[in-house]
């Protein structure tokens, strides 16, 4: 475990994407995320379970494609934050992604589109999130439901990836 750094990833619009596997404190205040967004059709910060997020590159891909799935009107969730959910979780049911996505225990990963990412990293000082590792790419394609396929690349990471890919070509 080390300090707390984001993983930061900028879209074209002037938002930039943050990233960091964290570890909470039984007494973390979690309202103090709550209104960082100001507008949800552009704007989210979720705490998703740790083993969900692969790697920076993962939710990366996942914001991609929520953010063009709300460009082009064929969103399957009604905010940005449920649409990342669904394209994260590769899992076309908002519901049931979010309820992979939830976090259990105080280790999770938060993950922020934002124009502003200075006071997400200062409200998860506030509330004293420590920065932990990514998990075992294994761990998130098991979690996600997809051991024993095959990623083109070979490596887990990719597989995880593709799945939001699957999303975004059944729509």
């Amino acid at each position: 475990m080390g300090d707390l750094s984001l993983d930061t990833v900028a879209f074209d619009d002037g938002r930039l994407l943050a990233v960091a596997p964290v570890v909470l404190p039984a007494e973390a205040r979690m309202d103090l995320l709550q209104d960082l967004c100001a507008n949800p059709l552009e704007e989210f910060v979720l705490l998703v379970r740790w083993e969900s997020v692969a790697s920076w590159r993962h939710a990366a891909l996942a914001a991609q494609r929520a953010v063009r799935a709300f460009r082009s009107s064929k969103r399957l969730g009604k905010t940005l934050a449920t649409e990342f959910a669904v394209c994260l979780a590769g899992i076309r049911q908002v519901s049931e992604a979010l309820r992979i996505l939830k976090p259990v225990g105080r280790r999770c990963t938060v993950v922020g589109l934002l124009r502003d990412l200075d006071i997400l990293k200062e409200r998860l000082e506030e509330i004293g999130a420590v920065r932990t590792d990514y998990p075992d790419p294994e761990e998130t394609i098991s979690l996600l439901g997809y051991s024993g396929r095959c990623s083109c690349s070979g490596r887990g990471e990719a597989l995880a990836m593709e799945a939001s890919a699957r999303v975004e070509l059944e729509r």
